[in-house]
Formats: C-alpha cells, sequence, structure tokens
C-alpha cells in the first residue's frame, strides 16, 4: 500500500513533490547519488574515457574569464568536461571539446598556485 502524502510546507501539490522524486538525476552535482555520475563517465565496455588534451589546462581551483559570462573559478574536472562557478551567472558545465574549438571562448586568468598579477 502506498505512503499517503502530506502537502508540502511551500504549497506545492504532490503530483509536483513525486514528480521531482522520481526525475533522473544527472550525475553533475553533489547531492546525485554515487554511481550516475561515475557509470556515464564509463563507455560501453565499461573503460574510464580518456582525458580530452587540454584537461591539464583547466585544473581545479584556476580562474578563468568566458568571453559572455565573465569571470570564474574551476570547481571540478572530469575527464571531457569541467565545472565553473562563474561570478555572475552561476555554475555552467563546459565540454572540453567546446572550448578547445571556440578559440577565446574560455581564457585562464591564473592557474592554482599563482601569483595574482595586477591588470
Amino acid at each position: 500500500m502506498p505512503t499517503p502524502r502530506r502537502p508540502a510546507a511551500d504549497g506545492t501539490s504532490s503530483s509536483a513533490i513525486s514528480a521531482r522524486r522520481t526525475r533522473p538525476r544527472a550525475g553533475n552535482c553533489d547531492t546525485c547519488e554515487e554511481g550516475a555520475g561515475a557509470q556515464a563517465d564509463r563507455g560501453a565496455s565499461g573503460d574510464q574515457r580518456s582525458a580530452h588534451p587540454c584537461a591539464a589546462t583547466f585544473p581545479t581551483g584556476t580562474e578563468v574569464r568566458h568571453e559572455k559570462w565573465g569571470g570564474g573559478t574551476v570547481l571540478s574536472e572530469e575527464p571531457d568536461r569541467i565545472t565553473v562557478l562563474f561570478d555572475r551567472a552561476g555554475y555552467h558545465t563546459l565540454s572540453l571539446e567546446a572550448v578547445a574549438d571556440h578559440d577565446d571562448l574560455l581564457t585562464v586568468l591564473r592557474r592554482p598556485g599563482e601569483e595574482q598579477q595586477d591588470t
């Protein structure tokens, strides 16, 4: 027998709450269950994807500037993408292939451990 649903404190309908609980997880954030992102990183044979050639250019902690979104900091890196927290535009996950294919889309301002340069 299904568990009765209680109304949400914010007035959200119980069907909306149910939809949120059953929505598939992307595996790209801290709240996603372990395994969803790890499965996405494996090919059909179960092998890890190889790193994109420009992956080493954007280690975690690198300060960058996007041509549209402005300044930000790389928060995480994966073999084929990085997640950046932009000062004005929030979180964005960028494909390293797209970044490599578009010159000046993402410019490195400072890598972790480098001193701040006067601009």
